[in-house]
């Protein structure tokens, strides 16, 4: 099953990743409910083998990324990685 949804993942990550080339949130120049659906799963990318390297291998994913984290309302509801819920 696991094997199902990685292979989802790397069919649908890429075209998040060039979307975001083109602008600066999915939908255009400010965050929208698109990105705040986002956010919380591809924030989990690194603690998930499989998804690290998709998540690795999609640089305006990960320029998303930095830029969503430093958003104040991010900071304050951003959930704890699994990795750290996991130790």
């Amino acid at each position: 099953m696991a094997d199902k949804y990685l292979a989802k993942a790397k069919e649908v990550v890429p075209v998040f990743d060039r979307r975001l080339g083109e602008s600066r949130y999915l939908v255009g120049d400010i965050a929208t409910a698109a990105d705040l659906f986002l956010a919380p799963i591809a924030f989990n990318f690194p603690a998930v083998p499989g998804l690290r390297e998709i998540g690795e291998a999609s640089p305006n994913l990960a320029r998303w990324m930095r830029e969503m984290s430093e958003r104040p309302r991010m900071k304050a509801t951003l959930p704890e990685p699994i990795a750290a819920r996991a130790a």
